[in-house]
């Protein structure tokens, strides 16, 4: 329990700073978004490496409760740019709380909060600079989604990943996020990524 309390204190307490920096600096709400996207998956490895992994369970959920109950009493600037249109902040807890419990190993694990903060950052800024490119369902460029699936490819090889493994694995997480709309994708990526590890490892 006091290993939990220690993960969700110092989680909060970095969502709290981020919440800070998005008020008092003009950095762009989307930009901002992916700052903690990316901040908060380096949090998580980092405590995978002094706690066990499925910690991230229990704290995930955690956050999902927390994040619901922010959006109805609490407003978010950092957060609240995409409320119309994405949950993508509640599926991000989501998306770490099963692909913890999902993963089979440590390593598995790592990959896919690997790959959700740097792939979906990807395919999302990607996307966003090559609006033109031919949509491959709405919201989803080829541009964007190829992105995804090369950076997914570059993280399962660096992590030495057998290479037809690791193709398979990035295509099935690319497909995932393609197909999953209003930030699912926060939770259907990194799922698929470590249900495809553990299965093919």
């Amino acid at each position: 329990m006091g290993e939990l309390l220690i993960v969700i204190g110092v989680m909060f307490a970095g969502l709290i700073g981020f919440e800070l920096l998005a008020r008092t600096t003009n950095i762009p709400q989307s930009l901002m978004r992916k700052i903690i996207h990316i901040g908060m998956c380096l949090l998580v490895i980092g405590f995978s490496f002094l706690f066990d992994y499925k910690i991230m369970v229990a704290t995930g959920f955690f956050f999902v409760l927390v994040l619901l109950v922010a959006r109805k009493v609490f407003d978010f600037h950092s957060l609240r740019d995409r409320h119309g249109e994405s949950w993508g902040e509640i599926f991000f807890p989501l998306g770490i709380g099963l692909g913890a419990l999902v993963a089979s190993t440590h390593g598995i694990f790592i990959a896919a909060m690997l790959i959700l903060a740097l792939s979906d950052t990807i395919a999302f800024m990607v996307g966003r600079r090559y609006p033109k490119s031919r949509q491959i369902v709405p919201h989803r460029t080829i541009a964007g989604s190829g992105a995804g699936f090369i950076m997914s490819l570059v993280i399962l090889i660096a992590l030495h990943i057998p290479f037809g493994f690791a193709v398979l694995a990035a295509f099935v997480v690319a497909v995932a996020e393609i197909m999953s709309q209003r930030g699912l994708d926060n939770t259907t990526m990194p799922v698929v990524a470590a249900a495809a590890l553990s299965f093919l490892l």
